[in-house]
């Protein structure tokens, strides 16, 4: 039997030290737009809300003239009853005078309301979210809302909370009924994390676009792999769009139906919101070229990281905010790109001067944050004699007969969740192989091997993995966060621990959202141990919790990444313990060992993870080239000489972020007062 331990990984910590907290900025003088009342400072040139220019109209005598002073009346323009009663409409008509006395008042109301809005002196929405925000996110809310007219680039070094500012301009925007329609763009990893943290934080219910219909609607979530230009057809106006049943289908007289990203380019969104903006810096890309085009009057761009290798990129990001700002790329490289290295700048103090009015940076030196450092241990586990027995059989059988048998009719996710799940629990196995065994379209021989395995499963009755999570928590007091992919685990997993009088609280995907709270309530209050599932989680918080357990381990980095942001956020207190479960020499300890070693994820803060795997990820994702090694590798020898070579692309990725980082450097010196 090969030894035991647990293997505590060498990570460095960040050296930041606290600055003094200051105001979120000094009081300047306002005036107040002639034409709709809008209240704002006295430096800008044209209303935020209705466009009027100051610099070329008349402001005291357009005052008078908006106010029927000496010229005649004009006809009254209203809107429909139900338009006032919500607030949110903006389809105005010439209609009759009023008559109606209830549609008088709340015209009235309205009216009323709209000259006690002022500009963005002050917030008007914090109080209904529901979130811990720090100076620098309200000081960043104000200057992007304020100063650059709400179309900023936020780009705060990573784990300062650019989603939490981004969510603050949103909703002051949507308050003060600037806007209603809006578009976010975001890594299809994270797309769910939006969704759920703008819900119980913001109170903003927003769809992920997958169906036809989804496009139309006001508030969506998309990813950028969905960002393609369509290709060389005459698009349908969007009135007929809506009316589609399918408009990825042909339609009757063999007109093609617009597709979703077509839909996009026919819309025009109040607010657009870019997370990871950074995936935007080439301009000769497809969604750079379709992000270019779609009609958007406000703009959020979020990346901690808008240069990598050349100024050019941030040049590439500007452009999507605020086209022509930096003049053509020629003219921006022949005046603010160091010839020596494409990296720095020259003519600093003019550059400065124009990116200080459409990028913001907060970095954790400058800022009264303190981010809690983090531990991380590998647990080296060997499994019992028949699990050991099973997973050989099983993982023999899928690599070398399992394609023969099935003439290659079988399901590649199939596959995958199978060999995760004997790296997981024996009845997660169990049942996976039972319904493989069920499906018709497999021959005789492969549904009587599959039942042989259910036997060997049915004979576990010690999973190693379960003892030990016993062990870590009789080792260690306190809650614990333990994350399973499966739920036939998950449900092990609390069975096992309620038998030993630990209490346990679950918590997965198929909760709906009063379920999930009470559930966070209970794990809060007199749960030890929460069992989650990998969709469990976003947008809650769980800081009152340090101590979190890999129990099995996705394939996708990224997966793992969103785990340990559960807890190692802004406002956790404690410094944060990782364990991970790894099973001596299966895919798991591979994958782990590229995760620890090679990559070094562990001491990375939440947030650059996607920054490395973007070097190696070009054709093939991280998951994708882990499925194609285990799957086409003849025996453990090849798999091993493949991991190994993999790894060392991985190791050189990690030396690429670590001149994104020196960039990094340089931007922050660049947007310093």
């Amino acid at each position: 039997m090969a030894q035991e331990w647990i293997e505590w990984l060498e990570i460095s910590q960040p050296n930041i030290t606290p600055a003094p907290s200051g105001e979120y900025g000094p009081d300047v003088s306002s005036k107040r737009c002639p034409r709709c009342g809008w209240l704002d400072h006295s430096s800008v040139s044209e209303c935020f809300r209705c466009g009027y220019n100051y610099l070329t109209g008349d402001l005291h005598s357009d005052y008078f003239s908006n106010r029927q002073i000496g010229i005649p009346a004009p006809s009254i323009q209203m809107v429909e009853f139900e338009d006032w009663k919500f607030g949110q409409q903006r389809n105005y008509r010439i209609q009759a005078p009023v008559q109606d006395a209830l549609t008088e008042f709340f015209l009235r109301l309205q009216t009323e309301h709209l000259q006690l809005v002022r500009g963005f002196e002050e917030f008007i929405s914090l109080d209904e979210l529901n979130i811990i925000h720090y100076k620098h996110q309200l000081r960043t809310a104000l200057t992007a809302l304020n100063r650059m007219r709400g179309q900023a680039l936020l780009a705060d070094e990573v784990g300062l909370g650019k989603t939490i500012e981004a969510g603050i301009i949103m909703k002051e925007l949507s308050k003060r009924g600037l806007i209603k329609r809006i578009l976010i763009i975001t890594p299809a990893s994270l797309m769910s994390q939006w969704q759920d943290e703008l819900l119980t934080k913001f109170g903003e219910e927003f769809l992920l676009a997958s169906k036809d219909r989804d496009w139309t609607q006001d508030k969506v979530i998309t990813s950028f792999s969905r960002l393609r230009l369509p290709k060389h057809k005459a698009n349908p106006p969007l009135k007929a769009v809506r009316e589609m049943s399918s408009p990825l289908e042909e339609g009757q007289g063999g007109v093609t139906k617009a597709s979703g990203a077509q839909i996009i380019l026919q819309q025009e969104y109040d607010l657009l919101i870019i997370d990871e903006a950074h995936k935007l810096k080439h301009r000769s890309t497809q969604r750079f070229k379709f992000v270019s085009r779609i009609q958007k009057k406000y703009v959020l761009m979020l990346t901690a990281t808008p240069v990598h290798n050349n100024l050019t990129e941030l040049y590439n990001l500007i452009t999507i905010l605020k086209p022509g700002l930096l003049g053509t790329v020629r003219s921006f490289k022949r005046h603010f790109v160091a010839s020596s290295d494409a990296r720095r700048p020259k003519n600093e103090q003019h550059l400065k001067k124009l990116l200080s009015g459409v990028m913001i940076r907060n970095r954790r030196s400058d800022v009264n944050i303190r981010f809690p450092a983090r531990k991380s241990a590998v647990f080296h586990l060997t499994l019992t004699e028949k699990e050991q027995q099973l997973y050989d059989a099983v993982s023999n059988y899928i690599r070398n007969e399992y394609k023969q048998q099935t003439k290659h009719q079988f399901h590649l996710l199939s596959l995958t969740t199978l060999q995760k799940e004997l790296c997981s629990s024996s009845r997660a196995v169990k049942s996976t192989l039972e319904k493989m065994a069920a499906r018709d379209k497999y021959p005789q021989e492969t549904k009587t091997r599959l039942r042989l395995f259910v036997s060997l499963a049915n004979d576990i009755t010690n999973n190693r993995k379960i003892e030990a999570l016993v062990e870590i928590l009789e080792k260690f007091p306190g809650r614990f966060l333990v994350f399973t992919e499966f739920l036939q685990t998950m449900n092990y997993i609390r069975e096992h621990l309620e038998s030993r009088k630990i209490s346990t609280q679950l918590f997965h995907g198929s909760m709906n959202l009063i379920q999930r709270r009470d559930a966070i309530r209970n794990f809060a209050k007199t749960a030890r141990v929460l069992i989650s599932t990998q969709t469990g989680g976003e947008g809650f918080n769980l800081q009152f919790c340090h101590q979190l357990v890999n129990y099995d381990l996705p394939w996708n980095p990224m997966m793992v990444e969103q785990r340990i942001g559960r807890l190692h956020r802004l406002g956790q207190q404690e410094d944060l313990s990782i364990f991970n479960l790894s099973i001596h020499n299966t895919i798991e300890s591979h994958v782990l060992n590229l995760l620890a070693r090679k990559i070094r994820m562990f001491e990375l803060v939440v947030g650059e993870l996607d920054l490395i795997l973007s070097e190696v990820e070009e054709k093939k994702t991280f998951e994708h080239t882990i499925q194609d090694i285990w799957l086409t590798s003849k025996n453990d020898e090849e798999m091993r000489r493949r991991f190994d070579r993999f790894g060392d692309r991985l190791e050189q990725a990690r030396r690429e972020f670590g001149k994104i980082k020196e960039a990094e450097v340089i931007t922050s010196e660049l947007l310093e007062r």
